[in-house]
């Protein structure tokens, strides 16, 4: 077992999340993949991909010309470019936003995955990937994604942003965006995910960069033995000494 693997069996241990997270891996071409990974024969939504290999706990993949279920999405892992009425506005207008011109606003200033980079996108459960991946996705609720968000402060990282319009959560904000930036990210599931990936309503989900995801788990252990335990103890006696000390005025 890989020290990756073992991570992922590790949070779904500490966290207790509903679904297992997941790896995420970009390939350059589709014979480079190990034979773990199914392929899956549509047309496919990059968040229904990911949500496959949540809920069915396995190694799935799809190539740049079946992710076209949804353009932005695809186009964000630079399979193919933004079809221009998508990119102008014209043709989610009134659907996804009041008009023209606030439609066009929610793919605006984008970053992507350079164009032809990449012809596959992985993903499969962290704790069985046969494959270091590039991004780590942990989908939970609010507490849950406060342990994590703990744990990345817990050496003084800086805070952990979250910035959306409500399109493009598992295939940009917290893949995409990380991959590129490097940084850890917070999403909430969009609907995109909700009506086609089977989000829950009460989910949101972290991206970690595979370079981040020793130094998160680490954190997350030493974080887990002080105040950040998941579940709380919820105490509705009077504060304990050690609290006292460091929340009241005295």
């Amino acid at each position: 077992m890989r020290d990756f693997n073992q991570i992922g069996e590790e949070l779904d241990r500490i966290l207790r999340v509903r679904t297992t997270p997941l790896g995420l891996k970009y390939f350059e071409d589709e014979n480079d993949l190990p034979e773990a990974f199914e392929k899956i024969e549509q047309q496919i939504t990059i968040c229904q991909l990911i949500g496959m290999a949540r809920y069915h706990e396995k190694a799935v993949y799809t190539t740049g010309d079946l992710a076209t279920a949804c353009a932005p999405g695809g186009a964000l892992q630079g399979f193919f470019d933004v079809p221009p009425d998508l990119a102008d506005g014209t043709r989610c207008a009134g659907w996804f936003a009041k008009d023209v011109e606030a439609t066009k606003k929610i793919f605006a200033n984008r970053m992507s995955i350079e164009q032809g980079k990449f012809k596959v996108l992985a993903a499969a459960p962290l704790s069985t990937i046969p494959v270091e991946p590039d991004v780590v996705q942990i989908f939970g609720n609010p507490h849950q994604m406060l342990s994590l968000v703990y744990a990345n402060m817990w050496d003084g990282s800086d805070n952990v942003s979250l910035s959306t319009n409500g399109h493009g959560a598992c295939c940009y904000e917290v893949m995409v965006v990380p991959y590129l930036t490097g940084e850890v990210k917070l999403a909430i599931a969009d609907i995109g995910e909700r009506r086609y990936a089977m989000a829950a309503d009460d989910e949101m989900i972290m991206g970690v960069p595979m370079a981040q995801l020793h130094r998160l788990y680490e954190n997350l252990k030493e974080a887990h033995e002080g105040v950040y335990k998941y579940p709380l103890k919820y105490n509705f006696e009077p504060l304990p000494e050690p609290a006292l000390k460091f929340l009241s005025k005295y």
